[in-house]
């Protein structure tokens, strides 16, 4: 990364960055698409997952007022239409979207995409709304990080993982977490209840903290959407869908849908994928995202991919990320992408 960062300084500092990106624009239709799940400003004292913090709230106005200079941010429908081949003579279109539904999205991202006029889709987990309670992985990350254990004992996955400060705990959790990736949903939820009960006193202490990781609400989320923003599903709980039955996934699928259908009186077409890696769906998950009638779906894989309608990649955005690297990714993605 640190090449990375150095070659993105030389090249958006010289006039190949301005020449490529008019040329990529007029040559190569690509929409690129910007992913984020949450804008706050943490310190490392932050008690749950730091890696879903996308920005700050100085770096994500920095980027929002960057492509709203230098590209047109567009709508949900308008990415439809594109995906679709139609043509949409708009120079330089970009998709911004959130994952999850975290209540920052509106208290501090939603007011710089309003003040800009910038349009941006927000996948929603829906029980993560309705039930108004702390999410699984956050769950997760608030025991390793806070734990005053010096070990976690994780049976089901074969490993005693050392929570002494020679790694840091972040990297402790991240390692878990690809771990659990790995098992069927029955197992997983399982290992989560186990440990859940184990560490109980430890979550007792979240009660304190759980401010900090809430959702919006369907308030918050009408608000929004009167203001031009877009909704999608990213299912009802959050599941890794490649991981669950064909029941089950049906109804993730097409509940979700339903219950924003339902709180916001208009279509849903689009859907993200939990967690969204290559192991985390299949063709089948696919086509039944199809039969459940969504338009287009997006993965969480880090560039952009266009092979298929229902797994559109997505750029990553992340805490810290210098301007000259976020610029680097809109314009040379298969470069500066993972």
């Amino acid at each position: 990364m640190r090449k990375l960062n150095i070659i993105s300084d030389l090249f958006t500092t010289s006039r190949f960055h301005r020449v490529f990106r008019w040329s990529r624009s007029r040559f190569f239709p690509i929409v690129p698409i910007l992913t984020y799940h949450r804008v706050m400003d943490i310190d490392e004292t932050y008690p749950f997952d730091s890696d879903l913090v996308s920005a700050t709230t100085a770096e994500f106005q920095m980027q929002m007022e960057y492509i709203k200079k230098h590209y047109t941010p567009i709508t949900m429908q308008q990415m439809i239409q594109h995906i679709e081949g139609e043509k949409l003579n708009i120079k330089n279109p970009i998709l911004v979207t959130f994952d999850d539904g975290f209540s920052d999205n509106y208290a501090t991202a939603f007011p710089i995409l309003k003040s800009l006029n910038i349009p941006a889709t927000f996948f929603l987990t829906t029980n993560f709304i309705d039930h108004n309670e702390v999410l699984w992985y956050e769950k997760l990350a608030f025991i390793i990080k806070c734990s005053h254990k010096q070990s976690l004992e994780i049976p089901s996955l074969g490993k005693t993982y050392s929570l002494n400060q020679q790694t840091p705990r972040q990297e402790v959790y991240t390692e878990i977490v690809e771990a659990l990736k790995l098992l069927s949903n029955s197992e997983r939820q399982n290992t989560l209840e186990d440990l859940f009960a184990l560490n109980k006193s430890t979550l007792e202490k979240m009660d304190n903290f759980k401010h900090l990781s809430m959702p919006m609400t369907w308030d918050n989320i009408r608000e929004m959407n009167d203001s031009g923003m877009d909704f999608g599903s990213h299912t009802l709980s959050h599941p890794i869908l490649s991981t669950i039955s064909p029941e089950q996934l049906k109804i993730e699928l097409i509940e979700s849908k339903k219950r924003i259908e339902s709180e916001l009186n208009q279509k849903v077409d689009s859907i993200a994928y939990p967690v969204g890696q290559r192991e985390s769906t299949s063709k089948n998950v696919e086509q039944e995202v199809e039969k459940a009638n969504y338009k287009i779906g997006f993965s969480y894989i880090d560039g952009v991919d266009n092979r298929s309608k229902f797994s559109l990649g997505r750029i990553h955005v992340d805490y810290n990320m210098p301007m000259s690297f976020f610029k680097s990714k809109l314009i040379l993605p298969a470069l500066f992408c993972d």
